[in-house]
């Protein structure tokens, strides 16, 4: 029941027909979210700005918009957001998550960013890449979490799928959802297409303010489309529903959710 309570939600937020009366700032996600939304880009608003900006949270390096986009258009380049005011710092609850496309298919070896989230000396970063340089061995491209050069937290080379493009459609234009989940100022989980890839809690201290998390990266090589970044840890069970109410929505619209 839960689950088809999220696709309603979703259907009648998202869809465009006369009738429908979607709220103004149309941040496409379910509205229990509403209150911990401090970013919302779908690249669709009519002055190509976010939906939702909070104060204290610049967006450094916009991106142009283009059709082709999960839900219209969509991102043609990576996004940067910064903030002074700890918005990005993973002491707090974080959720970043967005659905993104490669511009053209991964051959063997390839490589791109999903996500980094940037300190005063380390980093959090999802991403995908290769061992043609002899990098960890790898024989193709790889999914990876990493969390290094924190100090007094150990680095983590989390190297969660050594065949990725056999477990995942690399081809161009094929659409996925990422989510990376920061909670309990330690507990770092990633998601792809709804599904938890890899988790791993902080070991040595938990995160803190003077990490001086700033700076958070999203894509660059990749479309991206519907980012939305929350100031609470989404459970896996709400991320897993919104994929799939979403993936539903899209095919009841006329789309093949790809």
């Amino acid at each position: 029941m839960k689950r088809i309570l999220a696709v309603l939600c979703l259907i009648l937020i998202l869809g465009s027909g006369p009738d429908r009366d979607p709220r103004p700032a149309e941040p496409f996600c379910p509205p229990a979210w509403d209150d911990a939304i401090i970013f919302a880009q779908s690249f669709n608003s009519p002055d190509g700005k976010p939906e939702v900006q909070a104060s204290g949270l610049e967006l450094k390096d916009p991106t142009g918009a283009a059709p082709g986009g999960w839900r219209g258009r969509c991102g043609h380049g990576g996004l940067t957001l910064s903030s002074e005011a700890g918005f990005l710092s993973p002491h707090r609850p974080l959720t970043i998550m967005f659905w993104w496309a490669v511009r053209e298919d991964i051959q063997k070896d390839g490589a791109f960013d999903l996500i980094y989230l940037r300190g005063a000396s380390g980093f959090i970063g999802h991403f995908a890449r290769g061992g043609a340089d002899g990098w960890c061995g790898l024989s193709d491209t790889a999914g990876v979490v990493q969390i290094y050069y924190l100090p007094g937290i150990a680095d983590v080379n989390g190297i969660y799928d050594r065949e990725f493009r056999e477990h995942l459609d690399l081809r161009k234009g094929v659409w996925h959802h990422a989510a990376l989940v920061i909670s309990a100022a330690t507990l770092v989980s990633a998601y792809i297409d709804g599904r938890l890839v890899f988790e791993c809690r902080a070991q040595g201290r938990s995160f803190r303010p003077d990490d001086g998390f700033r700076t958070l990266s999203l894509g660059g090589s990749i479309l991206l489309d519907e980012v939305l970044i929350l100031s609470c840890p989404l459970a896996g069970e709400e991320i897993a529903d919104y994929v799939s109410g979403f993936r539903q929505m899209r095919l009841a619209y006329g789309r093949d959710g790809s």
